[in-house]
Protein backbone atom coordinates (compact mmCIF):
# COMPACT_ATOMS: atom_id res chain seq x y z
CA UNK A 1 0.00 0.00 0.00
CA UNK A 2 1.46 3.31 -1.10
CA UNK A 3 0.52 6.82 0.05
CA UNK A 4 -0.95 7.62 -3.37
CA UNK A 5 -3.29 4.64 -3.31
CA UNK A 6 -6.38 5.11 -1.28
CA UNK A 7 -7.01 2.44 1.22
CA UNK A 8 -10.44 0.98 0.69
CA UNK A 9 -10.94 0.54 4.45
CA UNK A 10 -10.23 4.19 5.20
CA UNK A 11 -12.43 5.31 2.34
CA UNK A 12 -15.17 3.06 3.59
CA UNK A 13 -14.92 4.52 7.07
CA UNK A 14 -14.89 8.03 5.62
CA UNK A 15 -18.01 7.25 3.62
CA UNK A 16 -19.74 5.83 6.69
CA UNK A 17 -18.72 8.86 8.72
CA UNK A 18 -20.01 11.21 6.02
CA UNK A 19 -23.28 9.32 5.87
CA UNK A 20 -23.53 9.35 9.69
CA UNK A 21 -22.79 13.08 9.83
CA UNK A 22 -25.32 13.75 7.10
CA UNK A 23 -27.97 11.76 8.97
CA UNK A 24 -27.06 13.65 12.15
CA UNK A 25 -27.38 16.98 10.31
CA UNK A 26 -30.84 16.02 9.02
CA UNK A 27 -31.90 14.89 12.49
CA UNK A 28 -30.61 18.13 14.04
CA UNK A 29 -32.38 20.18 11.34
CA UNK A 30 -35.64 18.33 12.05
CA UNK A 31 -35.21 18.82 15.80
CA UNK A 32 -34.46 22.50 15.27
CA UNK A 33 -37.58 22.91 13.12
CA UNK A 34 -39.66 21.14 15.76
CA UNK A 35 -38.24 23.35 18.51
CA UNK A 36 -38.87 26.48 16.48
CA UNK A 37 -42.47 25.40 15.88
CA UNK A 38 -42.92 24.56 19.57
CA UNK A 39 -41.45 27.93 20.63
CA UNK A 40 -43.68 29.80 18.17
CA UNK A 41 -46.71 27.99 19.54
CA UNK A 42 -45.66 28.70 23.13
CA UNK A 43 -45.07 32.35 22.24
CA UNK A 44 -48.54 32.65 20.67
CA UNK A 45 -50.10 30.97 23.70
CA UNK A 46 -48.22 33.28 26.05
CA UNK A 47 -49.28 36.35 24.06
CA UNK A 48 -52.93 35.23 24.25
CA UNK A 49 -52.61 34.68 28.00
CA UNK A 50 -51.03 38.11 28.51
CA UNK A 51 -53.73 39.77 26.38
CA UNK A 52 -56.51 38.06 28.31
CA UNK A 53 -54.90 38.93 31.64
CA UNK A 54 -54.52 42.53 30.51
CA UNK A 55 -58.19 42.67 29.51
CA UNK A 56 -59.28 41.27 32.90
CA UNK A 57 -57.04 43.73 34.74
CA UNK A 58 -58.43 46.63 32.72
CA UNK A 59 -61.97 45.54 33.61
CA UNK A 60 -61.08 45.26 37.29
CA UNK A 61 -59.40 48.66 37.27
CA UNK A 62 -62.37 50.23 35.50
CA UNK A 63 -64.76 48.65 38.02
CA UNK A 64 -62.58 49.77 40.91
CA UNK A 65 -62.34 53.24 39.42
CA UNK A 66 -66.13 53.55 39.19
CA UNK A 67 -66.52 52.28 42.76
CA UNK A 68 -63.87 54.72 43.99
CA UNK A 69 -65.63 57.61 42.22
CA UNK A 70 -68.93 56.65 43.87
CA UNK A 71 -67.22 56.43 47.24
CA UNK A 72 -65.54 59.82 46.81
CA UNK A 73 -68.90 61.25 45.74
CA UNK A 74 -70.54 59.96 48.92
CA UNK A 75 -67.72 61.38 51.05
CA UNK A 76 -67.91 64.74 49.25
CA UNK A 77 -71.67 64.84 49.80
CA UNK A 78 -71.22 64.07 53.49
CA UNK A 79 -68.53 66.72 53.85
CA UNK A 80 -70.69 69.25 52.02
CA UNK A 81 -73.60 68.64 54.39
CA UNK A 82 -71.29 68.93 57.40
CA UNK A 83 -69.81 72.17 56.06
CA UNK A 84 -73.35 73.51 55.57
CA UNK A 85 -74.12 72.65 59.21
CA UNK A 86 -70.99 74.51 60.33
CA UNK A 87 -71.99 77.50 58.19
CA UNK A 88 -75.46 77.50 59.77
CA UNK A 89 -73.88 77.32 63.23
CA UNK A 90 -71.53 80.21 62.49
CA UNK A 91 -74.44 82.30 61.17
CA UNK A 92 -76.46 81.50 64.29
CA UNK A 93 -73.58 82.47 66.57
CA UNK A 94 -73.01 85.63 64.51
CA UNK A 95 -76.70 86.59 64.86
CA UNK A 96 -76.60 85.96 68.62
CA UNK A 97 -73.40 87.98 68.89
CA UNK A 98 -75.00 90.87 67.01
CA UNK A 99 -78.07 90.72 69.31
CA UNK A 100 -75.81 90.61 72.36
CA UNK A 101 -73.81 93.53 71.02
CA UNK A 102 -76.99 95.54 70.56
CA UNK A 103 -78.24 94.60 74.01
CA UNK A 104 -74.87 95.34 75.61
CA UNK A 105 -74.67 98.67 73.82
CA UNK A 106 -78.15 99.56 75.12
CA UNK A 107 -77.16 98.55 78.63
CA UNK A 108 -73.92 100.55 78.44
CA UNK A 109 -75.92 103.60 77.32
CA UNK A 110 -78.21 103.18 80.35
CA UNK A 111 -75.20 102.86 82.67
CA UNK A 112 -73.56 105.86 81.00
CA UNK A 113 -76.72 107.96 81.52
CA UNK A 114 -76.91 106.86 85.15
CA UNK A 115 -73.27 107.76 85.68
CA UNK A 116 -73.85 111.16 84.08
CA UNK A 117 -76.86 111.78 86.36
CA UNK A 118 -74.90 110.63 89.38
CA UNK A 119 -71.98 112.86 88.39
CA UNK A 120 -74.25 115.83 87.95
CA UNK A 121 -75.85 115.21 91.38
CA UNK A 122 -72.47 114.92 93.01
CA UNK A 123 -71.10 117.99 91.32
CA UNK A 124 -74.36 119.87 91.80
CA UNK A 125 -75.21 120.43 88.23
CA UNK A 126 -78.79 120.10 87.12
Amino acid sequence: MTPETPDNGVELIRGELRAGFEALRRELAATEAGLRQHLASAEASLREHIASTEARLREQIAGSQAETRRHVGVIAEDLTSKIELVIEGVRSVDERLERFRGEAQGEFLKVDRRLLRLESRILGRP
